[in-house]
């Protein structure tokens, strides 16, 4: 291959791998690249031109078969909105039955609302014994009657004045 061709296809690639060439400038690229002796500085290319080109070959190929001449459609406008009301109709009783199991819930959930005291550690829940706890609590308290003037005396106050 000469310098110009060289020149040609480099400039060919650069193009391609940013989105500048159409049609014929890839089947140029690909034909040149399904050649089975290309320069060798394009060798690092020559695989991926030749997947490149096996995919539209192969997407083509898929068109081809895919293509179905205008048929009319199976469904009609009354299956559509037969459709859209079953599915109303099921959104509405799965709605019905979600409401009625929480309401099941919420009126069988048993609440139980327990009033407890802590004394010394112990857990009391009864009127009863909360007071006879309590009044054993305060029997127990110990009131020292220590002279609170006495810690004054201390500070010698007297001599400030």
């Amino acid at each position: 291959m000469q310098g110009k061709d060289t020149e040609y296809i480099q400039q060919l690639i650069d193009d391609y791998f940013e989105g500048k060439t159409g049609r014929e400038e890839d089947k140029i690229l690909f034909a040149y690249f399904s050649q089975r002796e290309i320069d060798p500085c394009f060798q690092q290319y020559q695989a991926l031109f030749a997947s490149f080109h096996q995919l539209s070959l192969q997407v083509q190929a898929s068109k081809k078969q895919a293509y179905v001449p205008h048929q009319p459609t199976t469904y009609s406008k009354l299956s559509n909105k037969s459709n859209r009301r079953q599915w109303i109709r099921i959104s509405s009783i799965a709605a019905s039955v979600m409401l009625l199991a929480t309401i099941s819930f919420l009126l069988n959930k048993h609440v139980q609302n327990v009033d407890y005291v802590m004394i010394d550690g112990i857990k009391y829940t009864d009127a009863l014994s909360i007071e006879t706890a309590v009044n054993n609590s305060l029997a127990n308290v110990k009131i020292e009657t220590q002279d609170i003037f006495s810690s004054l005396d201390v500070l010698e106050l007297d001599s400030l004045k």
